[in-house]
């Protein structure tokens, strides 16, 4: 299974490499060639490849803009990809994020320029005065900006519409309490117990025989955290990587002071467990929610535990009860954006 996403990764990266040099490559050949002085207009005439053509100067700004917020979208897209497959915390479920990422940013920017050309947004707070927002460089820049901070800009146009469309306070979707997914039942979007990645402790296999280097070979590719039950199927505590790098690295320090040869294979999961207040933090950063809960219920009891990240489904809610599902903070934020 790993090999074959290690190879659609390796698709994906040169996807993206692609993508990054035909952007700029089209970029610099539609970029204007001016007529010089005193006309101060622009080449109308290009060619691609082996085709010769006329574009006018509003064609080839919109054209431009586009081009640049693709631009400035794939630069963030393939910051995002070299990031998660260097810390090896890649979700293939994101791919289509990749793929499409340039698309958006290029209608993105085509939204944010009709809607500063129609002048409903200003980006200065110098009053009344005239900002030659139209450019060449400045509005191509702006674009870039919006492709690549796609989320501010969203916000923005959001601001704008909410001024010129607002419904008043307590009213429209502040009054609505269905926000897309908050109402979906968890027993429809959980983890189940059969598909949980997880450790079981048992009294013939208890925490001192579980290694380091097993949980290690657990957590790759999709899977950053990994839960540990009990014989009965209750959950006792869940273990994050981010935990555990750091303790791997800490023990590899210590083992470098003392001139040892370091070997994950020898340290256990009890070691990591009593390592500073490791157990205390992993064991009070789980909330419960009934198996007839809803993802509102279930996000809301997240929100009241100090530094939880996972809500676990069971039959009344209740901590001693077998797991029936799993949810992350991934999942509950993905369903219930507010």
């Amino acid at each position: 299974m790993d090999r074959d996403w290690s190879g659609k990764k390796v698709l994906l990266g040169i996807y993206l490499l692609v993508v990054g040099i035909v952007l700029v490559w089209v970029l610099l050949k539609f970029w204007p060639t001016p007529l010089g002085e005193p006309s101060g207009a622009w080449d109308k005439q290009e060619s691609v490849l082996k085709y010769k053509f006329e574009v006018n100067d509003e064609t080839r700004f919109l054209l431009l803009v586009v081009l640049v917020g693709a631009l400035g979208s794939y630069v963030h897209a393939a910051t995002s990809f070299v990031t998660y497959t260097g810390t090896r915390s890649f979700v293939d479920s994101w791919t289509w994020w990749y793929i499409l990422r340039p698309c958006i940013g290029m209608a993105l920017a085509l939204v944010f320029y009709l809607v500063i050309r129609g002048g409903y947004l200003a980006l200065s707070n110098a009053g009344d005065a005239e900002i030659d927002l139209l450019s060449l460089y400045g509005m191509t820049g702006v674009a870039g900006l919006v492709g690549l901070c796609s989320k501010q800009a969203s916000d923005k146009l959001r601001e704008v519409f909410d001024s010129l469309f607002t419904t008043g306070p307590g009213k429209g979707d502040e009054a609505r309490t269905d926000k897309l997914g908050e109402q979906l039942p968890v027993e429809k979007v959980m983890i189940p117990y059969n598909k949980m990645t997880k450790i079981d402790i048992t009294d013939a296999r208890p925490e001192s025989a579980v290694t380091i280097s097993e949980l290690l070979g657990l957590l790759k590719g999709i899977v950053t955290r990994i839960p540990v039950l009990d014989k009965d199927g209750i959950v006792m505590y869940v273990i994050h990587e981010s935990l555990l790098f750091k303790f791997v690295a800490e023990e590899s320090l210590k083992a470098a002071e003392r001139n040892e040869v370091f070997a994950p294979a020898n340290l256990t999961l009890e070691q990591f467990l009593n390592s500073g207040e490791v157990r205390k933090l992993v064991t009070g950063s789980m909330a419960f929610v009934p198996l007839k809960a809803t993802l509102a219920e279930a996000k809301a009891a997240m929100m009241k535990k100090d530094k939880c990240r996972d809500v676990f489904v069971t039959e009344a809610g209740g901590k001693d009860e077998p797991v029936k599902g799993w949810l992350t903070n991934i999942e509950i934020e993905r369903y219930c954006r507010t």
